[in-house]
Parts: C-alpha cells; sequence; structure tokens
C-alpha cells in the first residue's frame, strides 16, 4: 500500500533582516509528516527546503506562525484596518487586544481576507507558483493584537493547504532522484 507523505512547513520570522528562513526537520520517523520551520540556519526559498527534505515527501501543509515580526506584513495589514475597518480596529485597540476578547473577534474575518494580498503572502504564493503549487484552502487560529508604544502587532497561526498542480512528479530538478510520491 502506498503512503501519501507529506511535509508541513512552520514559518516564523526570526528577525526581519534576516528574512524567511526555512529548514527541513522531522520529529517522528513514523510520522507521515515532515516539518520545515525557519531559522537563522535555513534555506532561503521553500524549493530549496524541499529539496533538503527526505525523498518521496509531498508538501501538503503550512502553517505560518510569527507574523507580528514581519514589518511588511504588519504594515499591510494595519493599512488595510485603517482604511477599511477603522471603527472595529478603534475598538479593538482599546481592549486588551486578546484572541478571546470580543472587541477583536469581528476583526478575524477582515484579517483573513486582507492577509493573502500582503506583500509576503504574495512572495509565499509566488514561490509555491514556481514550484507547482497552488493554495487549496486558508484557516487560522489565535488571532490578536500585541500592543505596543509604537504601533499594534497583529499574531495570528495562519494553515494553508496546498496541492500540487501536476500529481506525483517529482519537484527535484536532478532527474536520477526519486518521485516525492510513493
Amino acid at each position: 500500500m502506498h503512503k501519501y507523505l507529506a511535509f508541513t512547513i512552520l514559518l516564523f520570522f526570526v528577525t526581519p533582516a534576516i528574512g524567511l528562513q526555512w529548514e527541513c526537520r522531522i520529529d517522528n520517523q513514523d510520522s507521515d509528516y515532515t516539518q520545515v520551520f525557519s531559522s537563522e540556519k535555513g534555506t532561503s526559498t521553500i524549493e530549496e527546503a524541499i529539496d533538503t527534505c527526505p525523498r518521496n515527501t509531498k508538501l501538503r501543509f503550512m502553517i505560518i506562525g510569527g507574523l507580528h515580526n514581519s514589518p511588511s506584513f504588519q504594515e499591510d495589514i494595519g493599512t488595510y484596518f485603517s482604511e477599511y475597518h477603522p471603527d472595529l480596529l478603534k475598538r479593538a485597540l482599546a481592549s486588551s487586544g486578546n484572541m478571546h476578547n470580543p472587541e477583536v473577534v469581528p476583526l478575524i474575518k477582515p484579517f483573513m481576507k486582507a492577509f493573502p494580498s500582503t506583500r509576503m503572502m504574495n512572495d509565499v504564493f509566488k514561490q509555491l507558483k514556481g514550484i507547482g503549487y497552488t493554495v487549496e484552502s486558508i484557516y487560522h487560529e489565535k488571532f490578536s493584537i500585541i500592543k505596543s508604544d509604537v504601533s499594534p502587532k497583529y499574531s495570528a497561526v495562519l494553515y494553508l493547504i496546498v496541492t500540487e498542480k501536476v500529481p506525483n512528479q517529482s519537484l527535484k530538478k536532478d532527474a536520477k532522484k526519486e518521485s516525492r510520491a510513493f
């Protein structure tokens, strides 16, 4: 019986100066999942991260966190909220900002609408498209606002489910290597 191996990309922004770095890791040898985390020593593209993963793995999920550390993401979301939802934003900023606060909850749908068009996500989508993947669906959890003296920070964990445009074909350019799908 053929197993479908997928790997999860868990993206945390280490520092704005470093940008996105990706690293592959297997948590459990019996698991059907390989995880790719961003780190100071990782690769600079999704494709490079895939190439470091064991053969016969396939990208299926992306988990994106640490959004509060991306200046461009913060600017894009803040601008969107200010332009399209200023009253909701004002009420949320006057509240505690935590994910369960009734003044923050109304910003979740606008956040989910806005984040795919941020510069950071456009880069992720472009990289995925370049290696033959599309985003099938997007989910979130833990949307909150982190207050600071300078400007609020918008935080959440995002889950992207991705699919290959051409299933069961290796993403590796080296034809001698086996396909990622069993």
